[in-house]
């Protein structure tokens, strides 16, 4: 059966070994990465026998992304194709990013908004199979500072991949995490209490049925919450910084406050804090004889 392939450039190398594909839970669409290392970058300038360690921008090392999905329109132009599968793609794409900054850390890679802005973007037929991907430095070989992730990193990855996406909470909290990291204050604030709201109804639900009244009585987020990080046992801490993150997040929205009244990683660190101890399953009961 034939096949198409959209190849196209992140602006960051992922340094993720080649010969893995992932696979989307969908079944018919998988994912190869190619971490390219070049000499010469006609938007920068170049280089020779090196590789900047700290290249965020993608001026001599990057990944490849290619997408393999089956061609069910053999007729469909080559380039109609972005346009019939481009959110399609942008998706996939996204879920190996998203996934990749989970189990990394590196919560600044950023996601990618449409297939017109990726660097090196085509789109080619061929027949089924996975391809072999063969991209490397052009002239002299650079020296390789930073080494492949680990194949346990690798596993993972490929296992978050092939389930189901991570929940909007954790995508909204990594996003707080890259928009701090970059300056972005407010943005990162707003996402973060965000990201509370939406984590609030997974809480263990004998947890959220005691509270839920509260939701229907109109009372402040920052009521609910504080009352159910203290039926928690929370420290008075995570309370205290959590309460004034949706203080000044109101402000923000409502009175077009400026500016926040405490360092962004305290509060995202405490937001973070109560959305793991909101999560965590009440203690069972004792058993009987015990």
């Amino acid at each position: 059966m034939s096949v198409i392939r959209i190849s196209f450039q992140l602006p960051v190398c992922l340094h993720l070994d080649e010969k893995v594909v992932f696979a989307f839970r969908e079944g018919s669409i998988v994912l190869q990465t190619s971490n390219v290392f070049e000499e010469h970058d006609p938007r920068y300038g170049s280089a020779k026998g090196m590789e900047l360690s700290s290249d965020t921008l993608g001026a001599f090392r990057f990944t490849r992304l290619t997408i393999t999905l089956p061609d069910e329109n053999p007729s469909l132009p080559l380039q109609s194709v972005g346009g019939v599968y481009g959110a399609q793609i942008v998706t996939c794409a996204n879920r190996l990013i998203d996934a990749y900054r989970y189990i990394t850390g590196r919560h600044s890679i950023a996601n990618i908004q449409s297939l017109e802005s990726m660097w090196g973007y085509s789109v080619t037929r061929g027949a089924d199979g996975i391809v072999s991907l063969d991209f490397g430095a052009t002239g002299s070989t650079l020296t390789k500072l930073l080494p492949l992730r680990s194949s346990e990193e690798h596993e993972k990855l490929r296992r978050l991949i092939e389930s189901d996406p991570l929940p909007l909470d954790v995508l909204f909290m990594m996003d707080a995490w890259r928009d701090a990291r970059i300056g972005h204050e407010l943005q990162a604030l707003t996402g973060a209490i965000t990201a509370l709201e939406i984590a609030l109804p997974k809480s263990p639900p004998g947890l959220w049925e005691r509270f839920r009244a509260l939701i229907k009585g109109k009372k402040p987020l920052q009521v609910v919450v504080r009352d159910m990080l203290r039926s928690r046992k929370a420290e008075q801490k995570t309370i205290d910084l959590v309460i004034g993150a949706i203080r000044d997040r109101n402000r923000i929205v409502h009175e077009g406050m400026r500016e926040i009244t405490t360092d962004i990683q305290k509060y995202l660190t405490e937001i973070d804090r109560a959305i793991s101890i909101l999560k965590i399953p009440p203690n069972p009961p004792p058993r009987l004889g015990s």
